[in-house]
């Protein structure tokens, strides 16, 4: 009698058990979906200028997003190239004038850049006096007691004593220049050579 019942139990336990199997089964079938109708013609969206422009502005601004971070960047690399060179020029120009205006110096790369740029040292009636004709005259006072009286020269002491000098025949050979120029008067090739010839015996 129990095992009767034990029996019937066993067989509503199984049948219940494949009812749910086959019905979680047939669930997951793509066969039993049901197949989607064909869209109608008029449903199919159409490729025209207007779309066509409508998809070229979507993926242009999916673009941009990418392009202006470049763009910013080398704003950034421009600012910061200006800023260099505007900063290394005002300290190549506060050099300039601290070592030629403050501290008197007359170094070759100070003589060398009075060569390009026209620094005034002094006014000859209308006409300033080149920095570079100052410097010449001082360096080339320099240069002699350096080389050639090393014994008697006193150093900056007497370079200082010098530069009064040096500015005094800057100015008057700026004043020969124009009285030179007012009287029309020129100087030939061969009379400078002339010249040059009779200081190298003057001097040996």
């Amino acid at each position: 009698m129990i095992r009767n019942r034990l029996k019937r139990t066993n067989k509503r336990v199984k049948d219940l058990v494949l009812d749910s199997v086959v019905e979680k089964a047939a669930s997951l079938n793509p066969l039993s979906d049901k197949v989607e109708e064909p869209r109608k013609i008029e449903e199919v969206p159409q490729i025209t200028n207007e779309t066509i422009a409508e998809h070229r502005e979507e993926v242009l601004s999916g673009a941009r997003k990418f392009i202006y971070p470049l763009q910013h960047s080398k704003h950034r690399i421009v600012v910061i190239t200006v800023g260099i060179v505007v900063a290394a020029s005002i300290a190549f120009l506060v050099y300039c004038l601290l070592g030629m205006y403050k501290l008197y110096q007359h170094n070759a790369f100070l003589y060398r850049v009075t060569q390009v740029v026209p620094f005034p040292i002094a006014k000859a009636g209308d006409d300033f006096v080149a920095y570079e004709n100052y410097l010449f005259e001082l360096r080339r006072y320099a240069h002699y007691h350096e080389t050639q009286r090393q014994d008697e020269f006193g150093g900056e002491k007497q370079l200082n004593a010098f530069r009064q000098q040096a500015l005094d025949y800057a100015i008057r050979n700026a004043y020969v220049k124009d009285l030179a120029h007012e009287n029309d008067v020129k100087v030939t090739n061969k009379e400078v050579d002339t010249r040059i010839t009779e200081v190298r015996n003057q001097n040996r």
